[in-house]
C-alpha cells in the first residue's frame, strides 16, 4: 500500500494507537516477567499529553536506557527535553503500527538485524570472557621463550619533515637542503624545536609538536636508523636525506634494552594468549552452527532484475527452512556498509556475505540456546532500541511525502556553488601483500620474500600465490580507492614506493614499522571535475537529504504542539 492509498485523517498524530502505547505494552510485559511492579510503579505519573501519558517507572527505563546509549543530547537535556523525546518517540510508534508498516519484510529484517547484532554481541563477549588464559598458560609461554618479550633500545624522538616538490629540480631540492639546515641552525641557538615543527612540518606530527614517539632501530628506514644510533639524549641530528624529503631528528630519551620479568610481561602475553584462544573458539563454533544450520547459497539468483522476494539463501533452525530474500539480504548488506547495489559484486563476495548473514542469524540462536538474552537490562535496552528503530522507520515512510523532487535549476546552482568541491582528486586502488617483521621468524623466511617480489615483478605470480608460499606469516589485504594523502598516511616509505607505479605493478619489498609490505597499484584515476550530469546523483542526494531533515525536524514539532504535553510539578 503507498501512502497515497492510505486513510487520510486530520493532524499527524491521527490513526495513531489510543489508550496503552505499545511502549508501555513492551515495558509492562517485559518487567513484568523480571518480577518488577511496574503496574504500582506507574501509578505515579510524571507528564501528561493529549494522547495518553508517562509513568515513572517508564520514565526511569528511558533515562537509563539514554545515559547508556550516551546521546549527545542528554549532555545537555533537562528532565522536561527528555520527556519530549519520549513522547515524541511513543507517537512515531503508534505511527509505525497504524499503518502496518511491520508488514514490510524490508523492515522487518532491519528490525530482526537489529535484535540479532545485539545477540550476537552477547555470544561474543562470553566466548572472550571463556578465552581468558589461566596463570599456568600465561606462565608457560614466558618461560617457553623469555626473549621473545624483550624490548630493544628505543629512542624518543622529535622531527621535522620536509617533502620534496612532486616535480623536483636540483635546484629546488638544494634550495629546500638550505632551508632545513637554516632550521637546523636555529634549534642549536635555542628556538623551540616544537614551535619549529608546528610551523614547517609537512609531518602529521606538526599537529603534536613534532612528537614521533618511542622507536627502535629495526622500525626506521636503513638511513634513518644510522644516524639514530648515534644520538644522544638531547641531541639534534644533522638533516637526513631520504628518497621521499628531508627530516631532523631530535632525541629526548632513550630507553636501554629490556629483558621484562614475568610480571612486567605478563599483560601482553595474555593479551596475545585470549586473542589466539578467541579466534580458535570462534572458528570452532561456525564450524558447528554451519554444520547444524546447513545452510544453501544461491548467489547466481542475484541480478538487478530479480524480484525483491527471490530466495538466495536458506538456512534450517528447529526443523524448519528459513528463507533469504533479495529484500533481507540487501537490508544485511546496508548494515555492512556495501555502497554497490548486489547484483554488482562478483559471485565470491556473495558468497563471504551470505554466509555472514547466516552466522549473524545463527549467532543469535545460539545466545537464546545459552540464555544470555534473559538479563533484564538487556531485555530493557533491546526493548528501547527496537522502538527507536521503529520510530525512526515511520519518521522515515512520514517525511517522504512532504520531500519535493529538486529541480534542475535548483540542482544547476548547488553545482555552480559546490563545484570547486565536487572535483575528484587522483586515485589509486591498492592491494597488498604483509607480513610481520619478528625476531622469533627465521630469515630464510624474508630471504624467500625478496625472491617472491622479483617473480611479482614478472608477473610469474599473483599476492594470493606470494602470500601462500609463505603461509602462515604473510596475508593479503584490498587496501581498496587511496588519495595521496591517503597513502602519505600509510608512512614515507610507502609513499615513496608507490609514486612511481604505473598500474599493474609492484613495489619492492617496504618496511613500515614491524611490518613489511609489497604494494600492487591495481589502477589509477587521474583527477578530474565531474560533468553535471556526472555529479547531479549526487547533488540531487544532497538537497534530498537537506529537505529531509527539514521535514523530520517539522514533523517533531507538530507533534510537541498537537500533543501539548504537561510535566507533573
Amino acid at each position: 500500500m503507498t501512502v497515497s492509498d492510505r486513510p487520510q485523517a486530520s493532524g499527524l498524530a491521527a490513526g495513531f494507537l489510543s489508550g496503552v502505547e505499545s511502549i508501555s505494552v513492551v515495558l509492562a510485559i517485559l518487567l513484568v516477567l523480571m518480577g518488577t511492579p511496574l503496574a504500582a510503579a506507574d501509578t505515579a505519573i510524571v507528564a501528561t499529553y493529549r494522547d495518553g501519558n508517562v509513568g515513572v517507572s517508564e520514565f526511569e527505563s528511558w533515562k537509563s536506557y539514554r545515559q547508556d546509549a550516551h546521546t549527545s543530547r542528554d549532555d545537555v537535556a533537562g528532565a522536561k527535553e527528555q520527556i519530549e523525546d519520549l513522547v515524541i518517540l511513543k507517537i512515531l510508534v503508534d505511527r509505525f503500527d497504524a499503518l502496518d508498516l511491520g508488514q514490510s519484510s524490508t523492515h522487518r529484517a532491519r528490525l530482526d538485524l537489529q535484535k540479532w547484532e545485539m545477540a550476537e554481541k552477547l555470544l561474543r563477549n562470553q566466548v572472550v570472557q571463556a578465552s581468558r588464559p589461566s596463570d599456568t598458560e600465561i606462565k608457560a609461554a614466558f618461560d617457553a621463550d623469555p626473549k621473545r618479550h624483550s624490548r630493544p633500545r628505543q629512542w624518543q624522538l622529535e622531527n621535522i619533515y620536509k617533502r620534496w616538490p612532486d616535480t623536483p629540480t636540483e635546484a629546488t631540492r638544494e634550495n629546500l637542503r638550505q632551508h632545513m639546515h637554516e632550521l637546523r641552525r636555529r634549534i642549536l641557538e635555542g628556538e623551540e624545536f616544537g614551535a619549529l615543527a608546528r610551523l614547517e612540518s609537512d609531518s602529521q606530527t606538526r599537529l603534536r609538536g613534532g612528537r614521533l614517539g618511542l622507536a627502535s632501530l629495526d622500525e626506521l628506514q636503513p638511513e634513518v636508523a644510522r644516524v639514530v644510533e648515534e644520538l644522544e639524549a638531547g641531541s639534534l641530528s644533522p638533516v637526513i636525506e631520504t628518497p621521499d624529503g628531508l627530516t631532523l631528528l631530535r632525541c629526548t630519551q632513550i630507553l636501554e634494552a629490556k629483558n621484562p620479568s614475568f610480571e612486567e610481561a605478563r599483560d601482553q602475553i595474555s593479551k596475545g594468549l585470549r586473542r589466539r584462544k578467541f579466534k580458535k573458539a570462534w572458528e570452532a563454533l561456525d564450524r558447528r552452527l554451519i554444520g547444524e544450520f546447513k545452510p544453501t547459497h544461491r548467489p547466481e539468483k542475484i541480478n538487478a532484475a530479480a524480484p525483491e522476494t527471490t530466495v538466495v539463501a536458506t538456512l534450517r533452525i528447529n526443523a524448519t527452512t528459513e528463507e533469504i530474500t533479495v529484500a533481507e539480504y540487501g537490508v544485511f548488506l546496508g548494515r555492512e556498509r556495501i555502497r554497490q547495489e548486489a547484483h554488482t559484486l562478483d559471485r565470491e563476495r556473495h558468497l563471504e556475505f551470505l554466509r555472514d548473514r547466516i552466522l549473524l542469524e545463527a549467532h543469535a540462536h545460539e545466545a537464546t540456546r545459552r540464555k544470555l538474552d534473559v538479563d533484564q537490562r538487556y531485555s530493557e535496552r533491546l526493548a528501547w532500541k527496537q522502538l527507536e528503530l521503529k520510530a525512526r522507520m515511520a519518521l522515515d515512510e512520514m517525511a517522504t511525502p512532504l520531500i519535493k523532487t529538486p529541480t534542475d535549476e535548483e540542482i544547476k546552482a548547488l553545482y555552480t556553488r559546490r563545484i570547486d568541491d565536487l572535483a575528484q582528486e587522483e586515485k589509486l586502488q591498492l592491494r597488498a601483500l604483509k607480513m610481520p617483521i619478528r625476531r622469533d621468524l627465521p630469515r630464510e623466511l624474508y630471504e624467500q620474500l625478496a625472491n617472491l617480489y622479483e617473480r611479482l615483478a614478472e608477473g610469474e605470480i599473483n599476492l594470493e600465490e606470494a602470500a601462500l608460499e609463505l603461509e602462515p606469516h604473510a596475508t593479503v589485504v584490498d587496501l581498496g580507492w587511496k588519495s595521496p594523502d591517503e597513502i602519505w598516511l600509510l608512512g614515507r616509505n610507502a609513499d615513496a614506493a608507490i609514486k612511481p607505479l604505473k598500474p599493474g605493478q609492484v613495489t619492492v619489498p617496504v618496511q613500515e614499522g614491524q611490518t613489511l609490505w609489497i604494494f600492487h597499484l591495481v589502477t589509477r584515476r587521474n583527477p578530474r571535475t565531474p560533468t553535471l550530469s556526472e555529479a547531479r546523483p549526487r547533488l540531487e542526494a544532497s538537497l534530498v537529504a537537506a529537505r529531509r531533515l527539514q521535514a523530520e525536524e517539522t514533523i517533531r514539532r507538530t507533534i510537541l504542539a498537537e500533543q501539548k504535553i504537561e510535566v507533573m510539578p
